[in-house]
């Protein structure tokens, strides 16, 4: 009998493998494979922080309007 495994996330090397990492990233893009997600609000993703708006004076109002809209849209939404 065989047994059979998936591959995900791209080629798998056995132990005794010399597969260099930069080989192996070349093989995901042909299955590719979501391992691990989280969910948050988007409005984390509007800071002037260094990695994200560092040079926007205006991102606060930005974040205040985008929660304004998410909130606006919840409210018309019908009940179940």
């Amino acid at each position: 009998s065989r047994s059979l495994s998936p591959i995900l996330g791209g080629a798998t090397f056995g132990i005794n493998s010399t597969q260099k990492l930069l080989d192996w990233v070349s093989t995901v893009e042909k299955n590719p494979v979501i391992t691990r997600f989280t969910v948050g609000a988007i409005s984390s993703l509007l800071t002037n922080g260094p990695n994200r708006f560092p040079q926007d004076p205006n991102i606060e109002t930005k974040v205040f309007l985008i929660l304004q809209t998410i909130v606006n849209n919840i409210n018309k939404m019908k009940p179940f």
